[in-house]
């Protein structure tokens, strides 16, 4: 019987495989995405040995430092875009065939951005390996000593022995890999192959797999809920016996939430989420990737259409909570992420009563509840070690506590965890000159306005290329 798991984030596959104890088996990494970003911090050897330059040496080690002075863990930077890279390390995976959706015309259309995030990853790595197109709509390329291939589902090599079979539900509503982007075609995504159109291909492509991995990818938004059930529909194909039940259930509930979503009756939302609770989770409707583009009418329209039949859902209310902050009405907002607390305590919201802490703070700190704001923020810090926007407003409470000192080290920590820009570094150089540190921090600051000085010009360069190739295509303009 062929070991087929089915979860939600993609990042549960390494965990699947670890546990399983697969080792030196290709990899077939059906998705829109990659899935294969390299972890910013790493041990000083691994550093050490992969830093292509002092300028490179000197940022991946500063980084690594901060990342390790609040967490021990490596491998806590494991998500849903970096999975596959410490798969391949631990030698679990040895070659890497990523299929990408559409056929030929979109893989010719899309030639360039996957030459692009190839040439990449051969640059971070630090290798000289060459990019080959050994037959139409595939290329390949050497990372790590191992054949990274990218093709379509008809342009894969017919895999000849067990491998590793990985699929990401988004592959199926997601056309090209030019638009994976979460907020691309927000609301209009549908699929373009069925699941069992998708299944027969893998049949004769992938003969033999030793394990399946299938992610739904609703968190996010990457894949819409309402075509969740296709995640289930997969499984039952590979798996009839296994997975029939929990197909024939969540085929209903779906239909009764796809019902709600042309009605707008409460009764099919209702019966959807007690077949599945899964359908009242935050990303059952598009509030929050509208929020993220800056589109807050249709954010609010989004997550008034569940608030209005579960009007205790905490998603929704985390939403809403986040729109208030975006108009600056910081007792709303405080209002709304309060009731995150009072209902999300389901193992379903965690991450929602987790990001809702920080929200909290900010409407605290708007309504200048300063005290109570780093109360919040020292407590979130302690579930998210690692989150560099909250040190940086640490950093502001403690600059308007007047305790310059405190201010310094927030705002340092937040640029070293990643926390950019020069708004920061203005703060942090406008607090310096009363600090005991004075001297330190102002050539810190120096040397980071150098490096975001170095990336403006690679970036203003980056956008003349664009512009020249467009100019020439004529079919562009970048204003």
């Amino acid at each position: 019987m062929k070991k087929v798991y089915l979860f939600e984030d993609h990042d549960q596959s390494l965990k699947i495989w670890r546990k399983n104890k697969i080792r030196g088996l290709d990899l077939v990494h059906v998705d829109a995405h990659i899935d294969f970003g390299f972890h910013p911090a790493e041990p000083i050897e691994v550093i050490l040995d992969q830093a292509r330059s002092v300028a490179d040496l000197k940022r991946r080690l500063e980084y690594s430092q901060a990342f390790s002075y609040f967490e021990k863990d490596f491998s806590k930077q494991v998500d849903i875009g970096n999975y596959i890279y410490p798969a391949m390390r631990e030698g679990i995976v040895k070659d890497f065939y990523w299929v990408v959706p559409g056929g030929h015309k979109e893989f010719t259309a899309s030639r360039k951005a996957i030459m692009a995030t190839l040439k990449q990853l051969i640059k971070i790595e630090g290798s000289k390996a060459k990019i080959s197109c050994p037959k139409k709509d595939l290329v390949s390329a050497q990372i790590f000593g191992r054949k990274l291939s990218v093709s379509t589902l008809e342009s894969l090599p017919l895999q000849d022995k067990p491998v590793i079979l990985d699929i990401d539900i988004d592959f199926l509503v997601i056309n090209s890999a030019r638009v994976a982007n979460n907020t691309a075609k927000i609301g209009k995504r549908k699929p373009w192959i069925s699941a069992a159109g998708l299944k027969d291909i893998l049949g004769k492509k992938v003969p033999s797999s030793k394990i399946i991995t299938i992610a739904y990818s609703c968190n996010g938004g990457y894949t819409p809920m309402k075509f969740r059930y296709l995640g289930d529909e997969l499984a039952y194909l590979f798996a009839p016996v296994r997975f029939k039940t929990v197909y024939k259930r969540n085929l209903q509930a779906a239909w009764l939430f796809e019902r709600f979503l042309s009605t707008g009756q409460r009764q099919y939302y209702r019966q959807a989420s007690q077949l599945n609770p899964v359908y009242r989770a935050s990303d059952n409707n598009y509030g929050t990737l509208y929020l993220s583009v800056n589109k807050r009418r249709q954010a609010q329209q989004e997550f008034a259409k569940i608030h209005n039949v579960d009007p205790s859902n905490p998603g929704t209310l985390a939403g809403l909570g986040r729109l208030a902050l975006n108009k600056k009405d910081f007792k709303q907002a405080k209002a709304y992420f309060s009731r995150v607390f009072r209902y999300g305590n389901f193992p379903l919201f965690k991450s929602e009563r987790i990001s809702s802490l920080i929200g909290l703070a900010q409407a605290e700190y708007g309504l200048d509840n300063l005290t109570r704001s780093r109360k919040i923020l020292i407590r979130f810090k302690r579930q998210q070690p690692l989150d560099p926007f909250c040190r940086y407003l640490l950093g502001q409470i403690a600059e308007k506590q007047k305790d310059s000192n405190q201010a310094a080290r927030y705002y340092t920590q937040a640029i070293r965890l990643g926390f950019g820009g020069v708004k920061v570094l203005f703060r942090l150089a406008k607090i310096s000159f009363s600090c005991r540190e004075k001297k330190s921090i102002i050539e810190f600051v120096k040397q980071r306005l150098s490096n975001l000085k170095r990336e403006e010009k690679k970036r203003r360069r980056n956008r003349w290329r664009i512009r020249q190739f467009y100019a020439k295509t004529k079919t562009w303009s970048i204003g």
